[in-house]
């Protein structure tokens, strides 16, 4: 069980010593999760600490409404609470706090958490403009005990893994390599809702994922593999994302799941969570609605030879 404590950081709310690290780190991916256990290995007896802001300071900014992200809040603090983190800080991130300088805002940090180390991405910026970073941090501590270090850019296969990379892998469906990038599944989250039956008639009943959070990033139209989960049970399913354009000339996105040999699965009303693995095809329009019933039928037995394929991988 995870002893990680959360704790807002207009709390008032003090440590006697800490190693801390701050940022967005939406998606938490393989770089994030590198630079946290460089943390951890340095910091000793000190308490760990993660600073976070919510929502993401880009959608403040550059006063983006519909700002995507990978992860929501609540699943990144999920994923951090599975380190060996002793608290995550978040800060609710506003106008008034964006024009925070640089100089408060690390003040206010030197005051809350008393910190020995502090540890920053190679890219990380903060306070008014942007015009913190490590260089400004380790000018402006010089003259104290504090350590101040910077986390190189984590490679994978000669890539520089960063959010806004993930992000546009998403958005072009290359999911094996966003995958990669974040060392687990790329994930969805959300309530199952009824929809017209479509599905059902053909055959391939279908799940209608209705997102809790509206900000999150879905990937690209199409075909993919996918596992659903509810509860603690997981079911292996073909996953549709598209406005049906065999039955509609314009309809607003749906995203779609069919359980493989579990028709009568009753999901509608339950909490749901959609990981995917494998991009699969592009949404076609077919003249007749027989050709889309014989597609998914090969559409299923295409994921099957790819989990078949990833077991033999993992022999």
């Amino acid at each position: 069980m995870s002893t990680l404590k959360k704790i807002s950081f207009s709390d008032d709310f003090k440590i006697n010593s800490s190693a801390l690290t701050l940022g967005n780190f939406d998606g938490f991916h393989i770089g994030h999760q590198s630079l946290v256990s460089e943390l951890i290995n340095l910091s000793g007896n000190l308490k760990k600490i993660i600073i976070t802001f919510n929502p993401h300071t880009q959608k403040i900014l550059a006063n983006i409404n519909k700002f995507n992200t990978i992860t929501n809040h609540n699943y990144k603090l999920d994923l951090i609470s599975k380190c060996d983190i002793d608290y995550v800080s978040t800060i609710n991130f506003d106008k008034n706090f964006s024009k925070l300088n640089a100089n408060d805002f690390i003040n206010l940090i030197l005051k809350k958490y008393n910190p020995k180390i502090i540890m920053i991405g190679y890219d990380s910026k903060f306070g008014y403009k942007g015009k913190g970073d490590y260089f400004y941090l380790k000018e402006y501590l010089k003259n104290t005990n504090i350590k101040v270090l910077v986390n190189n850019p984590f490679i994978l296969n000669k890539e520089i893994i960063k959010s806004s990379s993930i992000k546009d892998l998403i958005s072009i469906g290359d999911i094996k390599k966003v995958n990669s990038f974040l060392g687990r599944p790329f994930k969805l989250f959300g309530i199952i809702t009824e929809g017209r039956g479509q599905g059902r008639k053909l055959g391939y009943p279908t799940a209608n994922l209705n997102l809790h959070d509206k900000q999150q990033i879905i990937p690209k139209v199409g075909v993919y593999y996918v596992n659903l989960i509810v509860g603690s049970k997981r079911y292996m399913s073909i996953c549709n994302i598209g406005h049906k354009p065999t039955y509609y000339k314009k309809a607003d996105l749906t995203i779609e799941t069919h359980v493989l040999n579990e028709e009568n699965l009753d999901l509608y009303g339950k909490e749901v969570e959609l990981d995917f693995y494998d991009f699969i095809r592009n949404e076609i329009k077919f003249n007749k609605v027989d050709d889309l019933k014989f597609q998914i039928k090969n559409d299923i037995k295409q994921l099957k030879a790819i989990k078949l394929g990833d077991n033999n991988g993992k022999k």
